[in-house]
């Protein structure tokens, strides 16, 4: 009798094991290629959509994956909402600085849980004038999005 109480107590603690491993699987999000991202609505690009003189190009891709995956994710150019990011959508920003402040922010149209927030990190990035600026907005270990270079 003792053995099969042993034997269900091993079975739970086991597959309470896996769920927690499974959890944090769940917590990180997965690079997508910019070429196989879909485009941000027009609608939901906010700012530095007008390519002036001397603007840098900012390619911005988020990740694909489960967890925060319901909710928009926004990105902020100098304090300015400039578009807001389903899963797996890249766009291009037209900035004039080459070291903006960049932050990704909670969705500031997000309803229900959507519109619970985290302290956002300011990101500041040189920018190169000429050639390929690709970040990616992504959710790792550190447990908030963040801004990150892009390594494709």
């Amino acid at each position: 009798m003792n053995s099969v109480k042993h034997l269900k107590a091993t079975a739970f603690y086991f597959s309470c094991l896996l769920s927690l491993s499974g959890c944090t699987a769940m917590v990180r999000t997965n690079q997508v290629d910019a070429e196989a991202a879909k485009p941000v609505p027009t609608d939901r690009l906010i700012a530095y959509q007008i390519n002036n003189p001397g603007d840098v190009v900012l390619e911005v891709t988020r990740d694909e994956g489960f967890m925060g995956g319901g909710c928009f994710i926004a990105l902020e150019i100098e304090g300015v909402l400039a578009g807001r990011f389903d899963p797996e959508e890249t766009a291009t920003f037209y900035v004039p600085s080459i070291t903006p402040k960049l932050r990704v922010i909670p969705d500031p149209y997000g309803r229900g849980l959507c519109g619970i927030g985290w302290s956002p990190v300011d990101e500041h990035y040189d920018l190169r004038p000429a050639g390929r600026n690709a970040y990616r907005i992504s959710l790792g270990a550190y447990r908030r999005p963040r801004l990150l270079p892009s390594s494709r």
